[in-house]
Parts: C-alpha cells; structure tokens; sequence
C-alpha cells in the first residue's frame, strides 16, 4: 500500500509505501512486520506490531518514527 504525510516544519509531502506481513506466531501472540520504504528520502525501515493471539489486541510495539529518533516501544496494559 501507499500513504501520504504532510510535514509542517519543514514543509515537505512525502509518499511512502509499505507492506505488512506476519512474520511469527507464538503460543499467545502474533508478530508483524510493517516495511516501509521512502523513496524521496532514500530510506527503508520495519516497525514491528505483537497482537495477542485471543483478542487482537496490540500486546506491544517497536516503531521508528523519525531518523534522528531512537526507536519506540509501547508495551500496552489492559484494565479489564
């Protein structure tokens, strides 16, 4: 697939394309790959998605947002 971001400082309108694919199943979690490729920047990146297996709910996330970032991870916390 293909999306589009707007960025405000600087200006710029950037077209990425990715793709997703489940790259392990564990006994309570499915892991996902998100590879996105950036063209204009010539840059490729993976963000990386753990659902539980039950519910579908994201368990935890590891994602690079920006190139001067360090990598994010979410780990999620549910209150039933």
């Amino acid at each position: 697939g293909t999306y589009d971001t707007f960025l405000k400082d600087p200006k710029a309108y950037i077209e990425q394309d990715f793709q997703i694919s489940m790259v392990e199943e564990g006994e309570d979690y499915l892991l996902f790959e998100e590879k996105i490729v950036v063209k204009v920047l010539n840059a490729e990146y993976s963000n990386f998605y753990w659902l539980d297996r039950t519910s579908g709910l994201p368990k935890k996330t590891k994602q690079d947002i920006h190139p001067s970032l360090p990598t994010l991870r979410i780990d999620f916390i549910y209150k039933y």
